[in-house]
C-alpha cells in the first residue's frame, strides 16, 4: 500500500518494481485508514512520502508486522523497523528486494502469499512480512507472529519467528524436530 499526497509515488512504484509481484494500492493521507482496513488482515508493506501518513496508519504498524518504507524522513512516532530512503531509486530497490528475496525455500508469491519449494502456497500477512524483510526484523512482540509460526510448524519448515540479538523479531532457522544438539 502506498500513501502519498499526489499519487506519483504509487505510480512510480507500479512501473519501478516487478509488476507480476506487486499489488499497489494507492491512497491519499485522508483515505489511508479506509485503505488499510480494506487490506485483510493488514497490509504487509506500507510505502509513504515524508509526512504523508496519518496516525491511524502508524498505529497499525505498531501493532502488526507491517514493513514501513519511507521516502524522506519518517515521523518520530514510527516504529524502529521503519526504513527511510533519500531517493526513489533506493526505495524501489528495497521494495524489489523485498518482493523477490528468498529465505529457507520461501519467497513471496505473485500478488499474495508465500510460495514454498514444495509448490504449496501459504497465505498470511505476518509470514509475508517476515520473508520480505529477512534478514532484518520487526520491533514488535513475538506473539504478533504466532500465525506465521503455526503455518511453518504445520508444514515441517525449519524456520520460525524468533528474537534476534537486538530484540527484534526475525525469521530464524530452527533444528528439525527430533534432531539432537
Amino acid at each position: 500500500m502506498v500513501v502519498s499526497r499526489t499519487g506519483e509515488l504509487a505510480e512510480a512504484l507500479r512501473h519501478g518494481v516487478p509488476r507480476e509481484m506487486a499489488v499497489v494500492i494507492d491512497a491519499r493521507p485522508r483515505e489511508a485508514a479506509g485503505a488499510i482496513s480494506a487490506c485483510t488482515p493488514f497490509p504487509w508493506m506500507l510505502v509513504a512520502d515524508a509526512g504523508a501518513v496519518p496516525a491511524p496508519a502508524l498505529a497499525v504498524a505498531r501493532r502488526h508486522p507491517v514493513i514501513l518504507a519511507w521516502r524522506g524522513r519518517p515521523p518520530a512516532e514510527a516504529p524502529a523497523h521503519t526504513r527511510a530512503f533519500t531517493s526513489f531509486a533506493s526505495l524501489a530497490e528495497f521494495v524489489t528486494r523485498a518482493l523477490c528475496g528468498t529465505v529457507g525455500g520461501m519467497r513471496l508469491g505473485r500478488g499474495v502469499g508465500v510460495d514454498l519449494d514444495s509448490g504449496e502456497a501459504v497465505r498470511g500477512a505476518a509470514l509475508e512480512a517476515l520473508v520480505a524483510l529477512h534478514p532484518a526484523g520487526f520491533d514488535l512482540p513475538l506473539s504478533r507472529f504466532n500465525s506465521a509460526a503455526h503455518a511453518l510448524a504445520r508444514r515441517g519448515i525449519a524456520w520460525r519467528p524468533a528474537h534476534d540479538a537486538a530484540g527484534g523479531v526475525v525469521l530464524a532457522r530452527v533444528a528439525p524436530a527430533g534432531a539432537r544438539a
